[in-house]
């Protein structure tokens, strides 16, 4: 796609014309300028250079004056704005979309294994409380010589390998796309939430953990939300108080 109009004020690379036009060739991501030369018999458009645009691009606005890069000038409309800002803002646009599924791809696979593991905490409460009973419902069989309480944290140390590594894979693919600071609240989050799942299966004072948590999250958090609750109901509330993976915290709002 092409696109041409005709601008005015045109400031580019620190040179001033009066009138002039401006062409988008979205396949190759330019804008090229050119100057309006009139003499008394004609005026023609004479080419003074291009700027390109991709992802990082922001269009700035003040009035019906543009600014792209090194280059700002005067537009005839808002018609004309929404035109050129569609065009320029497209890869921005797309990139952001890219990133906005990389974060609820990376939230999806971290409750999954936050959950799973609560889940795996809740047996292995059982099996301090009730072991035969917790024993009996969870495995099949026991193999001769074998001990079953092993046999049961093995089961569950089984269960888990699936979700830890999906939630690994895709943390790799978050780390390029978000600031160090960003990657670090994450794995905090991760690391206080099974931090809280452990005391509570210990059921040990949480303090340390929900004050690392409270850090990430810029926010106060206290045991009432977690005490007396189930393991899976306690991580769904406290992963949801958190909300630390989203795009707006993670990538910034648009």
């Amino acid at each position: 796609m092409v696109y041409s109009t005709k601008v005015w004020n045109i400031w580019f690379r620190g040179e001033y014309y009066e009138a002039g036009e401006i062409r988008i060739v979205e396949e190759e991501k330019t804008i090229g300028v050119s100057k309006l030369k009139k003499t008394l018999r004609s005026s023609e458009l004479i080419p003074v250079g291009h700027t390109t645009y991709g992802d990082s691009t922001k269009i700035s606005v003040d009035g019906l004056k543009l600014r792209i890069n090194d280059l700002s000038f005067d537009i005839i409309d808002k018609a004309t704005y929404d035109q050129i800002t569609d065009i320029v803002n497209k890869p921005y646009s797309l990139e952001r979309e890219r990133r906005e599924k990389i974060v609820k791809t990376v939230d999806t696979s971290v409750i999954n294994f936050l959950l799973e593991r609560a889940k795996a905490m809740e047996d292995l409460r059982e099996l301090s409380v009730n072991p035969r009973e917790a024993i009996m419902r969870k495995l099949e069989r026991v193999g001769e010589g074998e001990d079953p309480v092993t046999q049961f944290r093995g089961m569950l140390s089984q269960s888990l390998i699936g979700p830890y590594s999906e939630m690994e894979s895709n943390l790799l693919l978050l780390k390029p796309i978000i600031s160090e600071v960003n990657m670090q609240r994450v794995y905090a989050m991760i690391f206080g939430v099974a931090s809280v799942q452990e005391a509570m299966l210990r059921r040990a004072d949480p303090s340390k953990p929900l004050e690392l948590l409270g850090k990430v999250a810029a926010k106060k958090l206290t045991w009432e939300a977690t005490s007396g609750s189930a393991f899976v109901d306690a991580t769904k509330s406290l992963y949801s108080e958190i909300a630390v993976l989203s795009p707006d915290v993670l990538l910034g709002k648009n």
